[in-house]
Formats: structure tokens, C-alpha cells, sequence
């Protein structure tokens, strides 16, 4: 009689630990952040430049799809742990076209490479609606949120950058548009130049010519323009 009682409450108690994972976590969410480990580059998406939207979409059978900087992916995932709300992949399947530029391949191979392995979740709120931070046991980290990125681009009608190509002087035109913030990205992603509250011109004779990404930023807004140099 005593083993059968411990029978039915260890029933009862398994029943109440394996709960399944917080239903908010079926949603749209937009990556903000990834290291796939302690020793892996950081990225923070909003410095990515060509600016990119990667997200990942789960669903309540804990399949999901999703998108890197170029690629995009879908596979199942499974929490097998009562009581504990860390996810595991089953199976994943991603693209691997050549996105053209290198800080977007490095950026995928390292997103990509986190959620194969994926982690123990948190879903907590901030003052725009939800964050997911997921971490796997190599001590990366991989945050979203629920709400689009604030990389709107300006009005294409409101921006305009010339002459481009340019030898030298590059003029921004923001029809009275605040530029709080110039930054010149290299096709690697690298920075290479930076000005806050510019002047309506600049001069970049001192660059080599190659093709560079003009980020100007406007009370949190961001235009990025491909320029040329020659």
C-alpha cells in the first residue's frame, strides 16, 4: 500500500514539474545579440552594417523558421527537462548561399552555429513589450525581442548623398532633417570613420577607393547609403 501510495505521488509530482515551456514563447522575435560562446565575437545586430533583421519564429508544436543576414532556416526544437525551461534542437536546416559580404557570413556562422546547440531560456519584459534570452552551457548568449529592431530607414525621398560615386567631398542633404551621428563602415563591417552632429559636408580624401556603407542616424533612426569612392 505505501509503495503504491509513493507511486501516485510521484505521478502528481511529475505532472507538476513537467509543465510545458512558457507559452509566450510562441512568437516573432527579433534578434538583438548573439556570441555563440565566451570566446566567440559578439555582435550586436544594430551595428551590423549593411543593416540586417534576423529573427525566429516558434511555433506551439516547437517547430520554427527563421532568417540570418542572407540564409534562412527551420527545424524543431524539444524541452526534455521537467521543470526546467531550456530547449534543445532536434533538427535544423539552414541555407548557406555566399551572402556577399563578410561581416554578414561571419555574423550568420555564428548565429546559426548558437541556436543548433540552443539553451536554457528566460523570457522577462522591458518598457517596449518582451525579451528572450537564451544561454547555452559554453557561456554564450543570444537575446531577442518581440518587437521589430529600430533600424527604420529614413524616407528615401527625405536623404540624399552626393556626388557618388566621390574623389573627396560627400555632401548629405537631410532637407532639415537633425544628422546627430556619421558613421563609414568598410565592406568587412569595420569602422573607419565617425563624427558626431557633422557638417553638411565631408571630406574623405584620405580614404582609398573602394566601396564603403554611410550610416547617418537621426533621433534613433538609421539611413544606411552604399557609397563609392574612386
Amino acid at each position: 500500500m505505501k509503495f503504491y501510495l509513493f507511486l501516485i505521488v510521484f505521478g502528481q509530482t511529475f505532472q507538476v514539474l513537467a509543465q510545458d515551456p512558457d507559452p509566450r514563447l510562441f512568437s516573432t522575435w527579433y534578434l538583438t545579440f548573439v556570441q555563440a560562446t565566451d570566446k566567440d565575437t559578439p555582435y550586436l545586430v544594430s551595428e551590423i552594417i549593411p543593416s540586417i533583421q534576423p529573427y525566429l519564429e516558434v511555433f506551439e508544436d516547437f517547430s520554427f523558421i527563421g532568417e540570418g543576414a542572407c540564409n534562412s532556416f527551420n527545424g524543431s526544437a524539444s524541452f526534455p527537462y521537467p521543470g526546467y525551461f531550456e530547449m534543445e534542437i532536434v533538427e535544423f536546416i539552414f541555407d548557406t548561399e555566399d551572402c556577399g559580404i563578410q561581416i554578414h557570413n561571419s555574423f550568420e556562422n555564428s548565429y546559426f552555429g548558437f541556436l543548433q546547440g540552443a539553451g536554457k531560456c528566460e523570457i522577462t519584459e522591458d518598457q517596449d513589450g518582451l525579451l528572450l534570452t537564451i544561454t547555452n552551457p559554453l557561456m554564450g548568449t543570444a537575446v531577442f525581442q518581440d518587437y521589430p529592431l529600430s533600424l527604420n530607414s529614413f524616407s528615401q525621398n527625405n536623404i540624399h548623398i552626393y556626388p557618388n560615386p566621390f574623389n573627396s567631398i560627400v555632401t548629405i542633404d537631410s532637407k532639415n532633417l537633425p544628422i546627430s551621428q556619421v558613421v563609414l563602415y568598410s565592406v568587412s563591417g569595420k569602422k573607419v570613420y565617425q563624427e558626431f552632429n557633422p557638417n553638411v559636408q565631408i571630406n574623405f580624401s584620405d580614404l582609398k577607393a573602394v566601396i564603403y556603407f554611410l550610416k547617418l542616424e537621426s533621433e534613433g533612426i538609421y539611413y544606411v547609403k552604399k557609397i563609392l569612392k574612386y
